[in-house]
C-alpha cells in the first residue's frame, strides 16, 4: 500500500501544479498529462496495475510532472515528443485489436503498456532512468514478436 500511497501524493502534487499553468499555448499539453494520469490512478488503479508494476506509478507520474516543468520553455518540442508516444501507442492499438482474446491478455501483451510507460519516462524525463532500454524500435519489434 505504501507504493499506491506514494503514487497517489505524486498524483495530487501534478494536479495541483497543472491547476497552476496559466498559459493557453500549453492547453492541449495539460489535457494530455491529465489523460494520462487519471488513466494510471483511474478506479481500480491498484488491482489493474498489478504488484509487479505499482511501484513504478510514482516514477511515471514523476515523469508527467517534469514533463509539466519543462513545457513553458519549449512546448515545440514537447509536441514531437508527445507525437512519438501517441504513434507508438496507436501503432499497439492497432496490433493488438487484431490479436486473439488470448494473446491480448498475456503478459507478453500487457508489457507492452507498461514498455510504453518506461518510453514515455525516456523522453519527457530522461533523468528518472528507466527500468529497461527502450526505444520505438525495441517497441515495435516487442509487438511484432507478439502479433506474428
Amino acid at each position: 500500500m505504501k507504493n499506491a500511497a506514494s503514487a497517489l501524493a505524486v498524483g495530487a502534487k501534478l494536479h495541483r501544479e497543472m491547476g497552476r499553468a496559466t498559459s493557453l499555448a500549453v492547453l492541449s499539453h495539460l489535457t494530455q498529462i491529465r489523460e494520462h494520469a487519471a488513466g494510471l490512478l483511474g478506479d481500480g488503479f491498484i488491482s489493474r496495475t498489478g504488484i509487479a508494476h505499482l511501484p513504478e506509478l510514482s516514477r511515471y507520474l514523476e515523469a508527467d510532472l517534469r514533463r509539466l516543468e519543462k513545457l513553458p520553455e519549449n512546448p515545440r518540442r514537447d509536441t514531437q515528443l508527445a507525437w512519438q508516444v501517441g504513434d507508438i501507442e496507436q501503432y499497439w492499438a492497432a496490433r493488438k485489436a487484431k490479436l486473439s482474446a488470448r494473446l491480448r491478455a498475456s503478459t507478453a501483451a500487457r508489457d507492452i503498456d507498461w514498455l510504453i510507460e518506461e518510453f514515455r519516462v525516456s523522453l519527457f524525463a530522461q533523468t528518472l532512468g528507466t527500468k529497461q532500454t527502450v526505444s520505438d524500435k525495441r517497441i515495435r519489434k516487442t509487438i511484432s514478436e507478439i502479433s506474428s
